[in-house]
């Protein structure tokens, strides 16, 4: 299982994660790749980055001038752009694979019947068992078939177009158990189309004032009580129209996937309270797990030389008093090598105009500055020697 497919599989179980580690370690484009693993499309994704300035009015809903140009014309309730976010996501629920659909379905069809299934369905208030896989049948058709006392043999185009909203009758009458068996196979996955998940990415997430950005809904972001159940009143609930889906009030549906992405040397992340803490999940996010994917698209040769220096330079940083691995160097910094690509030393302009005054912030105030800066220099330049030596 790869790193994304693990925190994809996370992410399902606990709704909210918080993406977390040394900067530059590709937090927010494994986020984009978590939610694109859901079967997410650009559709289904939101992305937003928190910062100071930003409030509850942005996030959930505020009183807003209804034109710009003249506010003496009046205020209006709006949504806030998570609000909004959970409101697509409902009023489009039969919409939302929009022209994809056949092909997710059928994609849930192989992944749901790959391997045999035990079936248990109740035949005239008797229960029976019967096994189920998807076949190929002739000339590569797919093909649902059924055994244990009866069998059958059904194509999967079939049961992608009663999924699709196409339902036909395609049983006799005298076919009641392969009617049965097919029925049960059509809700269980009809209830997997229904829920596609929406993912919702909060960069930087400790930035923000979270208390005033979530407001009451701390309550209903806990992935105990999703949907209906976390109905909250929201501060503007008095002003929400008639026909509006939260007239009654505000709820996450239970398809709304939150992931935050932080760095841990930020400043502000002693912000995020227990409150909000125990209602995610925090995954780190290290240098080698991201390194390989950031720095595929940079020419092999330099991209070895990268890893080198970026492995050298992290372990002295690790062995340096006052710093620690949450000040590693991501590999999304070495993708500046091509910024520097015309000058006799792409690597000692990384240094000199990178990592250097990043090192600099890091050690301020710990009165050995410049000793430690050598060091770790040092260890950075190191990796000419080690090439040289791989070279021969």
């Amino acid at each position: 299982m790869t790193r994304t497919e693990e925190l994809t599989r996370l992410l399902k179980n606990t709704k909210n994660l918080i993406l977390h580690g040394a900067p530059g370690t590709g937090k927010t484009f494994k986020a984009f790749e978590i939610a694109k693993q859901m079967g997410c499309t650009e559709n289904e994704i939101c992305f937003v980055q928190f910062h100071p300035s930003y409030d509850y009015t942005d996030f959930v809903e505020g009183i807003r001038p209804k034109n710009n140009s003249d506010i003496t014309d009046g205020f209006v309730r709006m949504d806030g752009t998570f609000k909004e976010f959970c409101k697509r996501c409902i009023e489009y629920e039969d919409k939302r694979c929009n022209d994809d659909i056949e092909s997710k379905i059928s994609e849930l069809i192989t992944e749901y019947l790959k391997n045999e299934k035990i079936i248990k369905v109740n035949i005239d208030g008797n229960e029976y068992d019967y096994k189920v896989k998807l076949i190929k049948g002739e000339l590569g058709i797919e093909q649902i078939e059924m055994r244990g006392g009866y069998k059958f043999t059904k194509s999967k185009k079939l049961l992608i177009e009663y999924l699709s909203g196409n339902e036909k009758e395609i049983f006799d009458d005298d076919e009641k158990v392969q009617r049965e068996v097919f029925k049960y196979i059509y809700n269980q996955l009809k209830q997997k189309i229904n829920n596609f998940p929406f993912v919702f990415i909060i960069d930087e997430i400790n930035r923000g004032e979270l208390s005033k950005i979530f407001g009451e809904l701390f309550f209903s972001i806990d992935p105990d009580y999703r949907g209906r159940d976390g109905l909250v009143q929201t501060q503007y609930q008095n002003l929400v129209p008639d026909g509006d889906v939260f007239k009654k009030g505000f709820y996450v549906p239970e398809n709304v996937y939150i992931i935050g992405t932080m760095n841990d040397i930020d400043r502000s992340l002693e912000s995020m309270d227990f409150a909000m803490r125990r209602r995610f999940t925090f995954e780190e996010i290290k240098v080698e797990d991201t390194q390989d994917d950031i720095l595929a698209g940079l020419d092999e040769s330099i991209r070895d030389k990268a890893k080198i220096r970026m492995n050298l330079l992290n372990n002295a940083t690790s062995e340096t008093e006052g710093l620690s691995s949450s000040y590693h160097i991501g590999a999304a910094y070495f993708l500046k090598y091509e910024m520097y690509k015309d000058e006799s030393d792409p690597f000692d302009c990384l240094w000199k105009y990178n990592f250097k005054p990043l090192f600099q912030e890091y050690l301020r105030g710990q009165g050995d500055e410049e000793e430690k800066l050598d060091i770790l220099k040092a260890a950075y330049d190191s990796a000419d020697t080690e090439n040289a030596e791989n070279a021969s």
